[in-house]
């Protein structure tokens, strides 16, 4: 495992981070997609480690190790979202919320009513 962090790649990364989590939570005031700072921060990393491991003559398959194994990671979280989001709008489209927003709201007016 090749540690990073004191590197130049390392800080230009960490930099890019902060700078893509900026947009990424200032989406309304630019009006853009949190997915496009975070492609572009995703990539734009890769694409310096790359560099760094090509001017520092190191393994590339190590290189693609680690690609292949965050590659991984990332969709096994893209699949969990797309599940999860999935779910969540049927809840939607069937008026759950709407449902369960009542029965709160009837609830409370009836511990009110009781108590009051």
């Amino acid at each position: 495992m090749i540690n990073l962090v004191d590197t130049w790649v390392g800080i230009a990364s960490l930099i890019v981070f902060l700078i893509g989590y900026y947009f990424i939570t200032a989406e309304e005031k630019y009006q853009i997609n949190k997915a496009k700072p975070s492609l572009f921060m995703g990539t734009f990393m890769f694409f310096l480690i790359g560099i760094y491991f090509v001017q520092n003559n190191l393994d590339n398959h190590l290189l693609g190790d680690y690609v292949r194994h965050l590659i991984l990671e990332i969709s096994e979280i893209f699949f969990f979202l797309v599940v999860a989001m999935t779910f969540i709008e049927s809840l939607i489209e069937r008026n759950i919320f709407g449902y369960i927003k009542h029965w709160l709201i009837v609830r409370d007016l009836a511990i009110s009513n009781y108590f009051g």
